[in-house]
């Protein structure tokens, strides 16, 4: 079996409510990647989105939405630049939003959204 973290592909807002409230059941939050095929930037930071959903899966639970081929859902979250990262909570509530490849921005919000180990070894 691979071990690699799963990213969703979420097309529909029944994709994203039924992500909340089954698929991130075991999950606290629901990182949403929105992005668009044509967009440059948005496939420059998809090595880190996959790094980050490799190293959280356990954590938390990743998707993607074009919005070329989901309108709906850039206009139910009120996406006007790309890529835009959506940060999404058990009640489907957008509780962090990051504008642009800002790949630090990403990383730092991603990181605190996890309990740290606090181990001192």
């Amino acid at each position: 079996m691979d071990d690699r973290g799963i990213i969703y592909y979420l097309q529909t807002e029944f994709d994203i409510s039924i992500s909340v409230k089954e698929i991130l059941k075991p999950h606290k939050y629901l990182v949403i990647k929105c992005e668009a095929k044509c967009c440059k930037p948005c496939q420059a930071i998809q090595p880190v989105f996959e790094k980050l959903a490799d190293e959280y899966r356990n954590q938390l639970m990743f998707g993607r939405v074009d919005v070329e081929t989901s309108p709906q859902l850039s206009d139910m979250f009120k996406i006007s630049a790309l890529p835009t990262f959506l940060v999404i909570d058990h009640n489907g509530d957008v509780v962090s939003r990051i504008t642009g490849a800002n790949k630090n921005k990403l990383i730092d919000t991603i990181r605190n959204l996890v309990p740290q180990s606090t181990d001192d070894a």
